[in-house]
C-alpha cells in the first residue's frame, strides 16, 4: 500500500491517524492483520502501514463512544501474527470466528488521555461542520479513508480498524490534544517535543508548489471557527496567485517546500524570487506580529534560499503605524519586508 499516492502524500501537516476499536489497552501499539479472511488486502486494516515513526494516533474507544485518547507511532512496522475476527453485520451473519493470521505490530509511545474526550454525540451535533470538512479534503474520486459515516444516518464510526485523519478535523475538534497543561501527558512526551530538531535542508524546493484544490473557501457556521480560518487562508492564497499573475510574475507556487515547511506563496518577479505568508488576522499589527518571524527564518537561516522580499498578505489595511514598524525594521534587515492587502468580499 505504502507505493501508492494518497491524498495525504504531499501534505507534511498531514500526520494524524485514527485507531476506532473496543480493546482494553489503547496506547501500547497498533496491530491487525496484512489481509482478510479471503487473502485480500483490506485498507482498513493496514492503512496504518503508511503511517511514519512521529505521526499521531488518535484513539476512538468503542466502549465510551469516544475519541479519549492519543499516541505517537514510536517504531516502524513489525511483522507479528494476530489472532483476528471480522467485526459488523456481515461477519456476524456468517459466524465469523477468531483465526490466526499474519499481521503487524506498530509499538505506540506517550499515551496520555485528552483533557475532554470528544464524543460521538458532539459529532453528531456539530454535522455540518464535519461535513465540511470532508467536502474540503480532496477531490470527490479520491479515496479519503475518513473515519466517520455522513449519511442520511445519525454520524456514526465506520466499520474498520485503521482510518486517516485530516489535520483540519483535528484544528477543529481536537485543538487541545497536545497542550502541555494537560495532567495526562507523560513527561516524556513534553521532553521529546522539546528536543525535536529539524534536520531537513533548507534549500527551496519549487517543484513541491501545489494547487489548493482540496480547501475551498465556505462559510462555518457552528462555534468551532478554526476550520473557517483555514478555508480562508487558502482562499487568501488561490486569488494571490490570481493576481500575481495578471501583474506578470513568471511564476507563482503555493505552498513549496523550504526544508520541512511550506511558504505560504512564493513568486518569481522578472529574475527575482518574493516570499509571501498570508495572515487572517483581524489587525495589521497582528498580521505583522504573526508573519514576520516565520519570512525571516525562511530567508535568514543558515543555509536557506534566499529571496530579494518578503511580503506579508493580510485583508486589513496597512496603517500609518504599520508603515513605521516596517520602515524601521527595513532599516535593519538585510531583506526588505513588505505589505500587501488582500480584502475578501
Amino acid at each position: 500500500m505504502a507505493d501508492k499516492e494518497r491524498w495525504w502524500s504531499r501534505l507534511a501537516e498531514e500526520r494524524f491517524w485514527l485507531e476506532s476499536t473496543d480493546r482494553e489497552d489503547l496506547g501500547v501499539d497498533l496491530r491487525a492483520p496484512l489481509h482478510d479472511e479471503a487473502g485480500r488486502d483490506n485498507w482498513r486494516y493496514t492503512l496504518f502501514l503508511e503511517a511514519r515513526v512521529g505521526d499521531v494516533v488518535f484513539h476512538y474507544d468503542k466502549r465510551a463512544a469516544a475519541i479519549t485518547s492519543a499516541s505517537r507511532i514510536a517504531a516502524p512496522a513489525v511483522p507479528a501474527p494476530i489472532v483476528w475476527a471480522a467485526r459488523g453485520s456481515y461477519a456476524r451473519t456468517r459466524g465469523a470466528e477468531p483465526s490466526e493470521l499474519a499481521g503487524y505490530r506498530l509499538a505506540l509511545s506517550d499515551h496520555h488521555q485528552l483533557s475532554a474526550p470528544l464524543t460521538l454525540e458532539t459529532l453528531r451535533r456539530d454535522r455540518e461542520q464535519l461535513q465540511a470538512i470532508y467536502d474540503a479534503m480532496v477531490p470527490h474520486s479520491v479515496s479519503k479513508y475518513f473515519p466517520f459515516e455522513l449519511s442520511s444516518r445519525p454520524v456514526r464510526p465506520l466499520q474498520g480498524y485503521a482510518f486517516k485523519l485530516p489535520s483540519a478535523f483535528v484544528e477543529t475538534f481536537l485543538p487541545l490534544w497536545d497542550d502541555e497543561e494537560n495532567p495526562q501527558r507523560s513527561a516524556r512526551f513534553v521532553e521529546q517535543q522539546a528536543k525535536q530538531v529539524d534536520t531537513a535542508p533548507e534549500v527551496l524546493r519549487l517543484e513541491t508548489g501545489r494547487e489548493l484544490t482540496d480547501r475551498r473557501w465556505t462559510k462555518a457556521t457552528t462555534h468551532a471557527r478554526t476550520f473557517a480560518v483555514q478555508l480562508r487562508h487558502a482562499e487568501i492564497q488561490r486569488r494571490l496567485k490570481s493576481e500575481l499573475l495578471a501583474e506578470g510574475c513568471i511564476d507563482v507556487l503555493l505552498e513549496p517546500m523550504i526544508g520541512s515547511r511550506m511558504i505560504d506563496v512564493v513568486a518569481i518577479h522578472d529574475d527575482a524570487m518574493w516570499f509571501y505568508e498570508v495572515k487572517t488576522n483581524c489587525s495589521d499589527r497582528a498580521c505583522l506580529r504573526d508573519a514576520i518571524g516565520q519570512l525571516l527564518e525562511y530567508a535568514l537561516w543558515p543555509g536557506a534560499t534566499r529571496p530579494e522580499r518578503l511580503v506579508v498578505v493580510g485583508e486589513p489595511p496597512l496603517t500609518a503605524n504599520g508603515k513605521a514598524y516596517l520602515a524601521t525594521l527595513n532599516a535593519a534587515f538585510p531583506v526588505p519586508i513588505g505589505y500587501r492587502q488582500l480584502l475578501l468580499s
